[in-house]
């Protein structure tokens, strides 16, 4: 995970505070990512990161349950592009 990336899932998390570390492992849902959220993060990173995550991993309601998920799904679209 980059700092880029840390930084827009930060922005997208009501319930995590400035000083509270973003864990790899961390719940996404129980810091406050929910449905309108996560498409508002989709869209973050899409662009930020020049990326275009295709429908079945944006389907998969493990892609954004946690931020190392979420990065590792990002990794492999980067690796097939």
């Amino acid at each position: 995970m980059n700092e880029e990336f840390v930084s827009i899932i930060r922005a997208r998390l009501p319930f995590l505070t400035d000083e509270e570390p973003l864990l790899p492992d961390a719940n996404l849902t129980d810091l406050g990512l929910d449905s309108l959220r996560t498409v508002s993060l989709l869209l973050d990173l899409e662009d930020a990161l020049a990326i275009s995550l295709p429908d079945s991993v944006v389907g998969d309601p493990e892609t954004f349950s946690t931020p190392q998920r979420l990065w590792k799904a990002i990794d492999e679209v980067r690796a097939n592009s």
